[in-house]
């Protein structure tokens, strides 16, 4: 695997972990997605030792928060996007709380 670029290295300001192995892992999952967990904790530990300290640096959390940041407003914008997709909004009342709603008749009312 070749040295990680800083440019490469921008996520979710959400999925950022404080501990910069949790964020190198992240990456490198990217990087290979059929990995399964296991795979990936075996393989990527060797990788994160390589690494020099600057290059460990590049996934500090305020320095991924910084790069997002600084990126291009398009790329912000379609980041944000797809965030605002992938949320979905709560339902606020029970959808059936059992009882039929008031001014309704019952079902035996309704076969009479």
């Amino acid at each position: 695997m070749s040295p990680p670029r800083a440019a490469e290295i921008v996520d979710f300001p959400d999925l950022v972990a404080p501990l910069p192995y949790l964020n190198f892992l992240r990456y490198f999952k990217r990087k290979h997605p059929r990995y399964g967990t296991r795979r990936l904790l075996q393989e990527a530990l060797p990788h994160w030792d390589a690494l020099t300290s600057g290059q460990k640096k590049l996934f500090q959390s305020k320095r991924i928060l910084a790069r997002t940041a600084r990126c291009p407003y398009n790329q912000r914008r379609i980041l944000l996007k797809i965030k605002t997709l992938k949320s979905t909004k709560r339902v606020t009342r029970p959808i059936y709380s059992g009882r039929y709603p008031v001014g309704q008749r019952t079902r035996r009312n309704k076969r009479k």
